[in-house]
């Protein structure tokens, strides 16, 4: 299945996820803007990123990391989206402090994912494949951390949970989705010490997993 493929089918469960939320939700729903922006976010988060899909499970060194991380977040994604609209309805659609707040998180996220996806290029992949790099990348948001994709990942997701107030749901996403990335940083950086030896693990005493070295 083609990359493009992939992602047009990612897009359809969306709409299909937010047709549901609006079909069978509060009529007032539909006049919420919260959710829109929901919807252009996430529609740029599947865009700039490779194709992906939670039936495969990738090469035998990626050890099902894709996969976890997948279910994951779409998992907590999926909660916080019927906690807010089934059990919050209308005061999780309410502009307060705590949704600005979540807003600008899932926003810089975002930013920060899109332009590690960008920067990498060719040598992103959604599986562990450190064979796709022919060098180790230190430069652009890999320059500040190591996995900047992951991080900006993190915030994507947890400050969406957050932009949602959905209050139940946001301890889960605090706990699982860090332990799913964690589980796949230790697996890719073996790959990538076991492919670059020395260099990459230079690097890593030089620079930080997920936050700046001082």
């Amino acid at each position: 299945m083609s990359a493009s493929t992939k992602k047009a089918i990612s897009l359809i469960q969306m709409c299909m996820l937010y047709g549901l939320l609006l079909w069978f939700g509060p009529e007032a729903l539909r006049a919420m803007p919260n959710l829109y922006v929901l919807v252009g976010v996430g529609t740029i988060a599947i865009l700039y990123q490779p194709g992906f899909s939670a039936l495969e499970s990738g090469p035998s060194q990626d050890r099902g990391t894709a996969a976890q991380i997948l279910w994951t977040i779409q998992g907590t994604q999926l909660l916080a989206h019927l906690e807010a609209v089934f059990v919050r309805f209308p005061s999780s659609f309410e502009w307060t402090a705590f949704a600005w707040s979540g807003l600008v998180v899932m926003v810089a996220g975002l930013l920060v994912r899109t332009w590690s996806v960008i920067h990498l290029g060719a040598a992103f992949t959604w599986h562990i494949d450190p064979d796709a790099a022919d060098e180790v990348i230190t430069t652009g948001p890999f320059a500040v951390v190591r996995h900047p994709s992951y991080a900006g990942a993190f915030f994507l997701y947890v400050g969406a949970v957050v932009f949602l107030q959905a209050w139940w749901t946001l301890p889960l996403a605090l706990i699982g989705i860090p332990i799913a990335f964690a589980r796949r940083i230790r697996w890719e950086e073996e790959a990538l010490l076991e492919r670059f030896g020395d260099r990459y693990a230079e690097y890593s005493r030089r620079v930080g997993a997920v936050f700046p070295k001082l």
